[in-house]
């Protein structure tokens, strides 16, 4: 959507001029160039699939002769343009420009309005009859009306119909006066033609050249790529050639636009924030000008690169790999999950892909309690016993991939197998100390648990658990899952001590586990626990955890057939 400026204007100088630090990115709607006459052809780049970020759906209706207006506005003196040198244009969320795509007269109104150095209303009509106030070009549209740059009679504008290339060049032609010497030979240009005077204004002022067969074909629609280059001129904006030769990796890239594209150079002028001076000669010295940065993901033995522009997310993210197997989870350089698909780049990044271990499919005991009898239901478990309780879970307990390697994990201490198994496998980030001995945290153990899946997008109503939180997309998704529900009180207590009873009744839900709530109640003395009622809260999810046994699922419960 059309956003509202709020920058303070820069100074009117012909030589300087600085990007804008908010610029307004006009997303999907502009692109470059009239086509020149030696690259007249058919470009042969497809259009790109539908983006959410395409400001309107285009109204293929024909405009009606008589609505259109083509005598001269009165144009209010003194049109000038901003002097910044910011992006105002956008490509899609899918990484494209769409150069081919065509534009519509809401879209270029807007591109124009987002160009102009006053954007207050002027004096002249502006009341369309299909021009609501609702709209998200209603401000552009009414204030290039009001300004006399479109002509409002109180009829229609068709704001949602494509624009032709000789309507565009008539509106830009507008913003700088006719020439009334100029002249064309375009063969399909006739002197009658209601768009000649303009059209020839054009080509006296070197905006455009036409097509190699010497039309210009006015009545097709204006496209993407078309609309740039002239702005470009019009705006007195060309590319530091010196950049495109000495650091190209540091610019962005479209999908659709390669670097040897007749457009490519118009398109890297709208599209990036810049500012430095014009020379003597019309080019540019850009002293400075917004990177893109190179963002790596690493699965099924290649490195995929994309060029992603400062301050954007990654335009696709693989969630498969060449094998068709699902991605779990990116992991970031520094061994922590990752959610590139969210996160916005401001330096090179590099994700690798991990799968998540298959956990026993058979209700195997996987905890034990003490010698005494006790159980120590709120004993706080430590972060080796953590380890232990995941890793009996492993369907495959052979070593992975990743470093495992912890300077206070020795190979004689109990927990070495298993902390360095789930280190090797990606479940926790090996390097430096483990502090296997210190108690585990709840959020932590949240953090564990969930890389045996993918994150579930959600919202975390916990107010002790804010978006800046470390551990807040593993308790999203856990809270998505139903793992977890938090205390009475509302809040999760990330950084609490985590108790042996809490931790099996995540396990087991992770697991899939739902307990025999029949028999557990049966259960006698030889399978309990001295200092595990029956009422116990969690005194299911312990026996569920704590017994081995075989079952069925009968109408989505557990039922178990037999215990040992």
């Amino acid at each position: 959507m059309l956003s509202d400026i709020t920058e303070e204007k820069g100074e009117d100088t012909a030589m300087n001029w600085k990007k804008r630090v908010t610029g307004l990115l006009l997303t999907g709607v502009l692109a470059v160039s009239m086509v020149p006459a030696s690259m007249a052809a058919d470009t042969g780049h497809a259009e790109p699939e539908a983006s959410s970020d395409v400001l309107e759906q285009k109204d293929t209706g024909v405009i009606e002769e008589n609505d259109i207006d083509h005598e001269e506005p009165v144009i209010q003196e003194g049109v000038k343009f901003r002097t910044d040198h910011a992006a105002y244009m956008e490509g899609y969320g899918d990484g494209s420009f769409g150069p081919n795509e065509n534009l519509t007269w809401a879209q270029v109104c807007s591109v124009i309005y987002s160009q102009l150095q006053d954007q207050t209303m002027g004096t002249q009509p502006y009341t369309y009859t299909d021009v609501h106030s609702g709209s998200w070009y209603y401000r552009a549209v009414c204030t290039l009306a009001s300004q006399g740059i479109l002509q409002c009679d109180g009829g229609k504008l068709h704001p949602n119909n494509l624009i032709t290339r000789g309507e565009f060049i008539a509106l830009a032609v507008r913003l700088v006066g006719i020439d009334e010497n100029a002249e064309c030979s375009f063969t399909d240009v006739d002197r009658d033609n209601p768009y000649y005077s303009a059209i020839a204004t054009a080509v006296a002022k070197g905006w455009i050249n036409g097509f190699a067969d010497n039309t210009f074909r006015p009545n097709e629609s204006l496209t993407r790529v078309q609309a740039v280059s002239v702005c470009n001129s019009l705006l007195g904006r060309k590319i530091d050639e010196t950049v495109l030769e000495t650091a190209p990796e540091t610019l962005r890239s479209y999908t659709d636009v390669s670097t040897d594209a007749w457009y490519y150079k118009q398109v890297m002028e709208a599209s990036i924030d810049h500012d430095g001076e014009t020379n003597a000669d019309g080019t540019e010295t850009w002293r400075s000008y917004t990177h893109a940065y190179t963002v790596t993901f690493q699965y099924s033995g290649i490195r995929e690169s994309q060029n992603v522009y400062e301050g954007h997310k990654p335009y696709q993210v693989p969630t498969k790999d060449n094998d068709g197997k699902t991605i779990t989870h990116w992991i970031a350089a520094d061994g922590s999950i990752a959610t590139p698909e969210n996160t916005a780049v401001y330096e090179p990044a590099v994700y690798t892909a991990w799968y998540a271990p298959s956990l026993v499919k058979d209700h195997i005991q996987y905890v034990y309690g003490y010698g005494d009898g006790r159980f120590g239901p709120n004993d706080a478990l430590t972060r080796a016993q953590a380890c232990m309780l995941v890793y009996s879970l492993l369907a495959d307990q052979t070593a992975g991939t990743e470093a495992c390697s912890f300077t206070d994990v020795t190979p004689d201490a109990w927990y070495y197998q298993p902390i360095t198994i789930l280190a090797s496998k990606g479940l926790i980030t090996a390097g430096g100390k483990y502090r296997p001995k210190e108690v585990m945290r709840r959020g932590e153990f949240i953090e564990m648990v969930t890389r045996l899946t993918a994150y579930t997008s959600g919202n975390v109503a916990f107010p002790d658990v804010t978006k800046d939180n470390p551990y807040y997309n593993a308790i999203a998704t856990a809270v998505a899952k139903g793992w977890i529900y938090g205390f009475d009180d509302g809040n999760f207590y990330p950084y609490q001590s985590l108790t042996r009873a809490q931790a099996v009744t995540v396990l087991n839900k992770v697991a899939g586990r739902m307990g025999d709530p029949k028999t557990a109640q049966q259960l006698d003395s030889r399978y309990m626990f001295t200092d595990v009622k029956k009422s116990f809260w969690g005194y299911q999810a312990i026996m569920e955890a704590a017994t081995t046994h075989t079952y069925k699922i009968s109408y989505g419960v557990e039922v178990w057939l037999d215990y040992t």
